[in-house]
């Protein structure tokens, strides 16, 4: 589980620990405040979309978060 990651503002994209920890991980579970519609697009790409995430405080209305009935 990762959370926090706030890119772009914090960073450009995934640090170093956040891409090996997803890259080891069967499934990735992003607790919320993942940054950008881009950020979300990356993180699918590094799970191979096996990823559930949350919307955060700090996340804006236009990041595409899937709804699972």
């Amino acid at each position: 589980m990762v959370s926090d990651i706030h890119i772009p503002q914090h960073a450009c994209s995934p640090s170093g620990w956040v891409r090996e920890t997803i890259e080891a991980a069967e499934h990735t579970i992003h607790a919320g405040d993942i940054g950008s519609r881009d950020s979300l697009d990356q993180m699918r790409a590094l799970t191979e979309d096996s990823l559930v995430a949350v919307r955060g405080d700090k996340d804006s209305d236009d990041i595409p978060f899937r709804t699972h009935d």
